[in-house]
């Protein structure tokens, strides 16, 4: 649905390719038959396009007066008109082509007959054999010489001549007759060699013409294939980000696939199929029909090979598709667990050394290797293999052409030029559906690709939020409060999660990992989880609120710090700071950024050459930055110094006064300075209070603080 729609919108484009492969396929095939003709009529008939000579002299007359017979001798000469001086006879214009040639082939045929009997006393079998002595003995001259030995023979045997010459090979009539009009033309007078070499120039010239234009046409039709497939899959990119974008982190879980190798690999081999498809398998069928009846017109008999072949290659490059198919799948998605498996371990290889676990990886790395490397060889060997017969069955047809041909040539039923061309047809038509191999390469891929793309593209996504909802102050600080909010995701779920977190005051959160938090947190983005219960944004219920101002009054500083590869400043500008000078740098300084000296300094590589505290901080540093009702820390100070922590508690404890501020922690100096301390559990809230109270209720937090050097025994 998504490719046929974003396709459509391309229908005069392809169009357009598909009548360039038209002329394309014209241009490709005329080139054999080009040659097949400067060979025939270049070569063998020096140029000279039409076996009937256009210009005879009058004692050659006395030669055709005496070969052929009355009724054909006297339509023959009515094609002629004498000259003024009476020494020439030259072809009307109005002349009937096909009876002209005929009657020409015949007699001079006849006249070789006649020839042979004279010179070897027997009348030979014409057969190609003949051809090296036809072509020494058969000219004007050998007829003129023996012009008065004519007499010895009979009326009837003259006619019995012309009528064994009528049952000749057509083939080699036509090649004995277009031989013998240079030889009139030599006696009128006329240079032969000036009328060959212009034919194979003017052949020549339209052959580079062809050429050149076939280029052309490949060049124009790889441009729109490009464009297209460019096209398309810019705009299934786009569709997807769009979609995508919408996800909750709900269904960021549920999705099987890995949504960035869809988006990267997934979508590049859609875009390279429909590139293959355009530029290769389109002219395909084009240019292999043109070439098999272009063939049938040289040897309806050896076509019949050329077709069988063709469909041998289209049969076997089908069972390549099949078989490699079912394991594409699985290479695509080992694939996929091989590049996630890099990626992570490339941003976790410091750890992995700390750890001593380098063995333990590389066990894991040789696993997923190991499955990459036993699909893909199983794929490669099945196209290979399949390549391989299709390469062997196009020699194989070469071959047989030659000398199916070849037979053909010494029966005189075609010529080498003709010969030529046919072997030139053939090899178009068969490797035309070779290249198709290439496409067979992409094409089981692109299908299991093509798949998870709709697989994501068809995951439902939550209810959008709501647009033209409730518009929030941007004047003052907001009070939020959850009433009994539950929601769920895949490793459990918080229930009755009852809180205020107050304009005026700093709410502090401690929980074990995974509970649950961050996605409770998120909600306040308006991130699309589902949710029960209530929360409350200045006594407005959050689904009412318009997302837009709810995004904008509410500033997050992630736990996993995000970062782009662009300068410091685009970086905070991108978190809603004021573009100035100033504000910039404020934000720097309230989040204690002290190794950045140039606002305009990159962060390459998204910041990943930065310390863990610097990029928190940097993260921080763009939060802080925007003005904002609700300020949400999430535990991005876990990497930072005592003492840099204590000036970033001093910007959040003035920002407090005018907003609400909820600080994400597990660091007791951190927590202290709270107004109000959230301490969760795996299930919901297990108290909150302040620090001393928290001390003598909550086990968590006593433990917490005890591991962090507290003294805590009086409160247990």
């Amino acid at each position: 649905m998504f490719l046929k729609k974003h396709l459509g919108a391309h229908k005069a484009l392809i169009f357009l390719c598909s009548v360039l492969f038209v002329f394309q396929a014209v241009f490709s095939l005329s080139v054999p038959y080009l040659m097949g003709e400067m060979i025939n009529v270049g070569i063998q008939q020096k140029g000279i396009e039409s076996p009937v000579p256009e210009v005879i002299k009058a004692r050659a007359v006395e030669l055709f007066t005496q070969i052929v017979p009355d009724g054909d001798e006297k339509t023959f000469f009515s094609f002629y008109e004498k000259s003024e001086d009476g020494k020439v006879y030259n072809l009307r214009e109005d002349y009937d082509e096909a009876e002209a040639l005929r009657i020409y082939e015949n007699t001079m045929t006849a006249g070789f007959y006649i020839i042979t009997e004279i010179t070897q006393g027997k009348t030979p079998d014409l057969e190609a054999e003949q051809i090296n002595y036809m072509v020494e003995r058969v000219s004007l001259r050998t007829l003129y010489l023996y012009s008065d030995e004519l007499s010895a023979f009979s009326d009837e045997e003259i006619l019995g001549f012309y009528e064994k010459a009528v049952n000749a090979p057509e083939a080699l009539k036509n090649q004995l007759a277009s031989l013998t009009v240079s030889y009139f033309y030599d006696d009128v007078g006329i240079d032969c060699e000036e009328i060959q070499q212009k034919y194979i120039f003017r052949t020549g010239a339209i052959m580079v013409f062809c050429v050149l234009m076939q280029v052309l046409c490949i060049a124009l039709t790889g441009r729109i294939a490009a464009r297209v497939s460019s096209s398309v899959t810019g705009k299934l990119r786009e569709e997807y980000l769009l979609h995508t974008a919408e996800f909750s982190s709900k269904q960021k879980r549920v999705c099987d696939n890995d949504l960035y190798s869809v988006f990267s690999d997934d979508i590049n081999n859609i875009g390279l199929v429909i590139n293959f498809l355009m530029s290769a398998v389109f002219y395909a069928p084009i240019v292999s029909l043109g070439g098999i009846v272009l063939s049938f017109t040289i040897s309806p008999f050896l076509s019949i090979v050329v077709l069988a072949t063709v469909v041998v290659v289209v049969a076997v490059l089908f069972v390549i598709y099949r078989v490699a198919l079912p394991k594409y799948d699985n290479l695509q998605k080992n694939y996929s667990l091989l590049v996630r498996f890099v990626k992570n371990g490339i941003s976790r290889i410091y750890t992995i050394r700390t750890m001593r676990t380098q063995k333990l990886e590389r066990a894991r790395f040789a696993d997923v290797t190991d499955k990459v490397k036993k699909d893909e060889s199983y794929v490669l060997k099945a196209v290979f293999t399949g390549l391989s017969i299709v390469s062997l069955i196009s020699n194989l047809v070469v071959a047989a052409t030659v000398v199916l041909s070849g037979n053909s040539l010494l029966s005189s039923r075609i010529g080498i030029g003709d010969i030529i061309a046919f072997l030139q047809y053939s090899v178009i038509s068969v490797s035309a559906f070779t290249a198709i191999a290439a496409v067979i390469m992409f094409a089981p891929r692109a299908k299991v690709s093509f798949k998870r793309f709709n697989e994501v593209m068809n995951t439902p996504i939550p209810e959008r939020p709501n647009s033209q909802g409730i518009r929030l102050s941007e004047n003052d600080g907001h009070t939020v409060e959850f009433r009994n909010v539950g929601l769920s995701f895949e490793n459990g779920g918080l229930s009755d999660v009852t809180f205020t977190a107050k304009k005026g005051q700093i709410t502090a959160i401690a929980a074990p990992t995974g509970c649950g938090k961050t996605t409770l947190l998120g909600l306040l983005t308006g991130s699309g989880e589902n949710f029960d219960g209530e929360i409350l944004v200045d006594s407005q219920d959050l689904r009412e609120i318009s997302i837009d101002s709810l995004r904008k009054r509410v500033s997050y500083a992630f736990s996993e710090p995000v970062l782009f590869s662009k300068s410091v400043k685009e970086n905070l500008l991108l978190y809603g700071a004021e573009d100035n000078r100033d504000a910039v740098k404020n934000a720097l300084e309230s989040a204690s950024v002290d190794f950045v000296t140039d606002e305009n300094m990159i962060l390459e590589n998204s910041g990943n050459r930065l310390s863990g505290g610097q990029r928190g901080r940097l993260s921080l540093a763009g939060a802080l930055s925007k003005k904002a009702g609700i300020y949400i820390i999430d535990d991005c100070m876990k990497s930072v110094d005592v003492q840099t922590e204590k000036n970033i508690l001093k910007k959040l404890r003035k920002l407090s006064e005018t907003s609400a501020v909820i600080l994400v922690s597990q660091r007791i100096n951190s927590l202290m300075e709270a107004d109000n301390i959230v301490v969760f559990n795996k299930n919901g809230i297990e108290a909150q209070g302040t620090h001393t109270q928290l001390l003598e209720t909550s086990d968590f937090y006593r433990e917490l603080a005890s591991l962090q050097g507290l003294e805590v025994s009086a409160y247990e």
